[in-house]
């Protein structure tokens, strides 16, 4: 089986493909009401959340960008707080509904001019607190101070570190810095239209419906501000939370948020007349494509959508997941109301049911050929049903790349990916696009 059908990937020991292999087996070997508690009582998504943030945390570790790591562990702040360095500027926690998943992370660049306030105040008179809350309340303001004070000391020893590395560096290394470095100023200079013009990328994480949280996304916000985007990455309920109409809630509710309150306090560094693009990963490209697809009279301020690595058809799926061994684990079936329901929750039989001309998006698919947990044939038969109603879709398949690839590429701040470029050529050619 294993010589057969588990083909190494390119630079992948023999043993990985063979591990990728066993997984679905040791799936088949649990008793289905065990597959079923580990998927309904939280603990495979748990297991979900380690690996993603450990993958994070280790790309950081092996490229030895040790200036990000206390970043990315800045999320055990028990609320929301500001952070600046020099190419980009954070905002996180920032609340849009009323359960804890509701939280929106910013990522911005620090070349925009951000008048706006860093702390977020209500205007509402706050109501009196009690002794014992007050203390509370400083002790929090103080940790929060303390950590932000930590965070700007490693900036100046990284700094410090990186400037004694380019002294001792190549006549034509600080050449090259210094061209780079009076290329910013000159972007910096540009004015407001060029601030106005970034455009912003809210983000929608995946997890199979059932995991996935924003902080294990925090090197890809990073990642968009460095590249000139604003970007925003969404937290939302997953199951067993909330099905699948509760996480198009959850995400609608966001994107209204974003809309309503850009250019204001409450979405620091968004400015007012921001060009919005909405992107998916996995189960999010799903609900991002669902979203678009079913709502699209109300959220008609969406520019564009790009979809990474989706499915877009759940029958097709659950039987593509059956073949696989893990369709009982999976919290796909569940989260989407059950199998009679799968139909209506395709986001290829709902763009098959749609008015030629619809009045859609542009959509940007974009897939790896490499991918062994969604096939890319979802994206091309999506693709497919798009311009069957003369929608605008764009098709993009990466050779060599993964399902996780795609997004975990750009953990990596300084490695070149291919869906960098691809993203800022479809931004750029409909922000092009001629009016009317």
């Amino acid at each position: 089986r294993v010589g057969n059908e588990a083909q190494a990937w390119p630079g992948e020991p023999a043993c990985g493909a063979a591990r990728r292999e066993e997984m679905p087996l040791l799936c088949s070997v649990l008793p289905i009401f065990v597959q079923h508690y580990l998927r309904d009582s939280g603990i495979a998504r748990v297991l979900v959340h380690i690996i993603t943030y450990a993958t994070g945390l280790i790309s950081l570790v092996l490229n030895m960008q040790f200036d990000l790591i206390a970043y990315y562990f800045a999320h055990l702040i028990p609320h929301s707080f500001t952070h600046k360095n020099d190419t980009h500027k954070w905002h996180i926690g920032i609340k849009y509904g009323s359960h804890n998943s509701h939280v929106l992370d910013i990522y911005t660049s620090t070349e925009i001019d951000d008048n706006t306030p860093s702390t977020h105040t209500k205007s509402a008179p706050q109501p009196q607190l009690n002794e014992k809350s007050q203390k509370k309340k400083q002790a929090t303001s103080c940790c929060a101070r303390i950590w932000t004070n930590c965070l700007n000391l490693t900036d100046k020893i990284i700094a410090s570190i990186r400037f004694c590395l380019w002294r001792s560096s190549s006549t034509e290394t600080k050449t090259k810095t210094k061209k780079r470095a009076k290329k910013s100023k000159t972007s910096a200079k540009s004015g407001a239209d060029s601030t106005n013009n970034k455009p912003v990328i809210v983000f929608v994480h995946g997890g199979a419906w059932g995991s996935g949280q924003p902080l294990m996304y925090r090197l890809l916000g990073v990642r968009l501000a460095k590249e000139g985007f604003n970007s925003i990455v969404i937290g939302y309920r997953t199951y067993p939370c909330a099905d699948i109409r509760g996480q198009l809630d959850d995400i609608h509710l966001a994107l209204r948020f974003v809309h309503l309150h850009s250019g204001t306090p409450q979405l620091p560094g968004i400015p007012g007349n921001s060009r919005i693009y909405l992107c998916g990963h996995s189960s999010g490209a799903h609900v991002v494509a669902h979203l678009l697809l079913e709502r699209h009279h109300s959220i008609e301020f969406i520019e564009g959508c790009i979809a990474l690595s989706g499915v877009y058809h759940i029958n097709d799926h659950y039987q593509y997941e059956s073949k696989r061994q893990v369709e009982e684990i999976s919290p796909m079936k569940p989260a989407n109301r059950g199998i009679d329901n799968f139909d209506r929750h395709s986001p290829e039989v709902i763009a098959r049911g749609l008015e030629c001309g619809a009045k859609l998006p542009p959509f940007l698919v974009v897939h790896g050929k490499r991918d062994r947990v969604v096939p890319a044939s979802s994206s091309l038969k999506f693709h497919q049903a798009m311009q069957g109603i003369n929608a605008k879709s764009t098709i993009k398949l990466l050779e060599g790349v993964g399902h996780a690839e795609i997004v975990t590429d750009l953990f990596n701040l300084h490695a070149p990916t291919p869906i960098i470029d691809i993203i800022k050529k479809f931004c750029e050619s409909d922000r092009n696009k001629p009016d009317g």
